[in-house]
């Protein structure tokens, strides 16, 4: 690192320096304006908010010279390695960012004498480091502040557009699965498990995931200025960024998983699918118009989107044809746990209650749920062989058919939840937590219900015209009448 150039840093950017300090005076005299017991929990979060708005702010305030032909002819050819330059840049930015977090982890331990500091202390350094660092190559893949600045929050994005790729495609793969877990792709995102640090629910465990996604970003950032500062030409400034990591990368990137995603989530026959074509085609469009500065629809745009519709179809008709590539049948055969819960209209039972209630009776819902570990799940074959038949049936005729949906309009729902989590606190089962499966099809026969109901209660609630509340009936007791 040039001395002297860190030197003309800091007296060039006084007033960087001097915003940065006043809107951290700021957010302290605003944490003490409030309540005693407000104090913590509002310094925590604002100063790391701060912190993250700074790490994308900074990289455009200390490399937009190189974006500017004069000035750029002016840095470049100063008698000072270019490496060292990039280094003074770095050191000088990380400077703004870890003094202040300093100085607010002190304030947070005057506050709670109780606050284990290290932690956050040290793992928040790393991370605003890292992050700043990123986004300063993702901002030098550009030729402008501004196309940099767009380039700063399209790479910022990248993990949650794997994640919209990944469900659309498991979710269309495996049918019943409601979703995946989202963590793994928040866990390649630094802003977001900077911010998640801030859950209470997080431990120590969570600051060593945290400094581990800190660290990727920062050898990907060092890597990324080394090869975007040192080795640029001066002749890219003010020049369209037409580099193979911006726009050209960006642009395709973007418009190639959303169009996969769409396709997925959605059939050939339904409208929607076609209007969202429309709508990213029009996006792409408006995405090359920012990049190119003029409206042009060229051959190859067409041909992107074309071949990301046709790419989109193939797979998603492929797939509708081979049950999901077979990926839906391949569900947990041997759970820890496994939580069972049913809830249909019951056209057949709604008859029968009909007659006994006058004619009056204008709904029937059937309902159950059973928990079953994983020794009642190997020893009661006949209800776990009830339970895989429905699966494999409503699989199977979904694929067939696509009658899920209609069915999804009436209720008929089938839940199976493998592997959830034993909350501690509650004491009880999160039922929101584990592997989340929902099907939609023909209810279980009166026989099966039967045959059901000797493990676990099957109710029956029904509704007439002349009351406004349900009735409710045991399966058993009812047929057994």
């Amino acid at each position: 690192m040039s001395k002297n150039y860190f030197n003309y840093l800091v007296k060039s950017k006084w007033h960087s320096i001097l915003f940065v300090a006043l809107m951290f005076a700021l957010n302290l005299a605003v944490t003490f304006m409030l309540e005693v017991n407000l104090r913590f929990r509002y310094l925590e979060s604002s100063s790391t908010l701060l912190s993250l708005a700074l790490a994308y702010a900074l990289p455009p305030v200390l490399f937009k010279y190189v974006d500017k032909k004069c000035s750029a002819d002016a840095y470049f050819t100063l008698p000072i390695a270019r490496n060292k330059v990039a280094r003074a840049n770095l050191v000088f930015g990380s400077l703004l960012l870890v003094v202040p977090h300093i100085f607010n982890q002190m304030v947070l331990l005057l506050i709670d004498k109780n606050y284990s500091i290290f932690g956050p202390l040290f793992v928040g350094i790393v991370a605003y480091i890292a992050l700043m660092t990123f986004n300063s190559f993702t901002f030098l893949v550009a030729n402008s502040v501004f196309d940099g600045i767009v380039m700063e929050f399209a790479y910022t994005f990248i993990p949650f557009l794997a994640y919209i790729l990944v469900n659309s495609i498991i979710t269309r793969f495996i049918y019943g699965l409601s979703s995946i877990d989202g963590e793994i792709f928040a866990r390649m995102s630094l802003p977001m498990m900077t911010i998640g640090r801030l859950m209470e629910l997080n431990g120590p465990e969570y600051n060593i995931r945290l400094l581990l996604c800190a660290i990727v970003y920062l050898i990907l950032g060092l890597v990324g200025v080394y090869f975007q500062y040192t080795k640029r030409k001066i002749e890219r400034a003010e020049n369209l960024s037409g580099e193979k990591l911006s726009y050209p990368l960006i642009i395709n990137l973007y418009v190639i998983v959303l169009m996969l995603s769409v396709s997925f989530g959605l059939n050939i026959n339904d409208v929607g699918l076609w209007i969202w074509y429309f709508l990213l085609f029009m996006a792409y469009i408006v995405a090359n118009f920012v990049y190119k500065r003029k409206i042009q629809i060229t051959v190859k745009n067409i041909a992107v989107v074309a071949l990301s519709i046709l790419l989109s179809l193939g797979i998603s008709f492929a797939a509708d044809k081979t049950s999901g590539f077979g990926l839906s049948y391949m569900y947990n055969h041997n759970p820890e746990l496994i939580h069972y819960s049913y809830s249909a209209s019951d056209d057949n039972l709604l008859d029968e209650i009909n007659q006994r209630e006058g004619g009056k009776a204008v709904y029937c819902d059937v309902s159950f749920e059973i928990d079953l570990t994983k020794e009642e799940y190997r020893n009661n074959k006949e209800l776990v062989d009830i339970f895989n038949g429905y699966r494999d049936a409503t699989i199977k005729n979904h694929f067939e058919t696509g009658e899920g949906r209609y069915y999804f309009e009436y209720g008929n729902l089938f839940e199976v939840i493998e592997n959830p989590e034993y909350n501690p606190e509650t004491k009880k089962i999160d039922y929101f937590t584990g592997t989340q499966y929902q099907y939609y099809g023909h209810g279980f026969t009166v026989e099966e219900l039967k045959k059901i109901a000797q493990y676990t209660p099957v109710l029956i609630k029904y509704a007439t015209s002349d009351s406004d509340e349900w009735g409710t009936l045991n399966l058993l007791d009812y047929l057994n009448e």
